[in-house]
């Protein structure tokens, strides 16, 4: 569940919910090929940390050259500090939008209360993964009935799952393509998923149990892929159902929360409660995926 978080922080609502706005349903087949990757690359993190016994990083440091390596550290280390602050930050959006915290005040509430969760870690890291699965269930449920409340077209979506030449043709679709990729692969998630392998209990020895940890490794992350991508796809959805053709109010989470209680914009279907779900979902997320990213950074 803790890997999955990375797949569905701040930075994949804004690239989704821009690519709907903006080209309806076309990028849903971006993000589709996106997650398959996602997935091949987190089943060879599973392979390297239940066969080898070791994450990414102590792999780098057995293996590369001094300072290859450390370079690929502080070219890491940035990486992750970046996702990490796309968190802090879209958490303390979502505590303005709801409660009207400045920034700067929900930032540091946010640094605390990601500090606070940590501290589960000495009761075992399956405190946190259940904590995390209960927050991407509820986050789902929102944007479920915010897409049925939406009532898009099916067949468009179907349509948006088929590639076409225009994702390569078009400029600004295919950027847009880029970012979608972009914040979905991201290279912190292999370091984290590669560490929590090594925590299922197995004796490497034995090669029917070695195998065992594998299939259920793979089942896990795939489910849990799944539901991200899942996600991904309602909000994409819902920016194509709701803000096609209104691509400035999707760049920012002020004018989604906006938009979503503005007839001018969706029609009958806005409400106080539409964008107050929007900006509790945003805080779950921010949240969550704040403590994925310090952990794998830790």
């Amino acid at each position: 569940a803790l890997v999955a978080v990375g797949y569905m922080d701040p930075g994949n609502w804004l690239t989704a919910l821009e690519g709907g706005s903006r080209y309806h349903y076309a990028l849903l087949s971006v993000l589709l090929m996106s997650i398959l990757v996602a997935m091949f690359m987190q089943t060879l993190a599973i392979k390297l940390g239940v066969v080898a016994r070791l994450d990414l990083a102590q792999a780098i440091a057995a293996f590369i050259p001094h300072w290859s390596r450390i370079c690929l550290w502080l070219i890491n280390e940035a990486a992750m500090m970046a996702t990490d602050m796309t968190g802090v930050v879209g958490t303390a959006i979502a505590l303005k939008l709801l409660f009207g915290l400045p920034l700067m005040w929900g930032m540091l509430l946010t640094i605390a209360d990601v500090l606070v969760v940590l501290l589960f870690l000495r009761f075992g890291i399956r405190r946190i993964e259940l904590i995390v699965l209960v927050s991407i269930l509820t986050v789902g449920i929102i944007f479920g009935i915010e897409v049925a409340r939406a009532d898009p077209s099916v067949g468009g979506i179907a349509g948006g799952f088929v590639p076409h030449m225009d994702i390569l043709t078009n400029h600004g679709m295919l950027l847009l393509s880029l970012g979608i990729m972009g914040a979905t692969i991201m290279p912190h998630n292999i370091y984290l998923h590669s560490s929590l392998a090594q925590s299922r209990k197995y004796d490497e020895h034995i090669p029917a149990q070695v195998t065992e940890a594998l299939r259920f490794g793979k089942w896990d992350s795939n489910v849990h892929l799944v539901a991200a991508f899942l996600i991904n796809a309602l909000l994409l959805i819902l920016g194509a159902a709701l803000f096609y053709g209104v691509g400035g109010h999707v760049t920012a989470f002020q004018g989604v929360y906006n938009g979503l209680k503005n007839p001018m914009i969706v029609g009958g279907l806005a409400s106080p409660l539409m964008s107050t779900l929007f900006a509790f979902a945003l805080l779950i997320t921010g949240l969550i995926s704040s403590i994925a990213s310090t952990l794998a950074g830790q």
